[in-house]
């Protein structure tokens, strides 16, 4: 059972320490372990390229290295044209696309999908300090002799709950 959202008392023991991991950079299967599909919000100090109020699905991955290591990283899919590109390389990853061909995207599957990305290492800054996470630089295409044997068993390192896949209200029952 997973009790990550549990509410802790003041005066419970504190234990659990930071699980991150900073992958190398370079090509690592992943696994879908969490998807949401919200509305872009854009930081109000900051210009944005994006519109506020853009549909986006955000997506949850655990990458695994040879090492048995995992990182997790978060990817928004930005629902605009100028954007469409990344999601067909997203669905090339996942298999849910082939190259070449038109489809129409099936948002209640990604969760639990596998592929394979290219992460780098992004150095930031934040609170005066640098910082660094790994972030996708390129989904790559599945392909045939690739089966999802990158994971043994599908599962990713600790459960996460049912994410929210229901679509947006007056969205017409989903995104096109």
């Amino acid at each position: 059972m997973n009790n990550e959202n549990e509410m802790m008392d003041w005066d419970d023991e504190i234990s659990q320490e930071s699980s991150f991991t900073l992958l190398p950079a370079g090509d690592y299967p992943f696994i879908v372990v969490g998807f949401e599909r919200k509305k872009f919000e854009p930081n109000p100090q900051r210009q944005s390229k994006i519109p506020a109020g853009t549909n986006m699905a955000s997506v949850e991955m655990e990458f695994k290295a040879d090492d048995g290591s995992t990182t997790r990283v978060t990817e928004n899919l930005f629902l605009l044209k100028k954007m469409e590109w990344k999601m067909s390389e997203f669905f090339l990853s996942i298999g849910q696309k082939k190259k070449g061909e038109p489809f129409h995207a099936n948002w209640p599957k990604v969760l639990g999908s596998s592929g394979k990305a290219t992460l780098e290492v992004n150095t930031y800054m934040k609170d005066g300090n640098e910082q660094q996470n790994n972030r996708v630089k390129k989904f790559l295409e599945k392909t045939d002799e690739q089966v999802d044997r990158e994971f043994d068993n599908k599962m990713p390192s600790q459960p996460q709950p049912q994410q929210n896949v229901t679509p947006f209200p007056g969205a017409g029952g989903g995104w096109k």
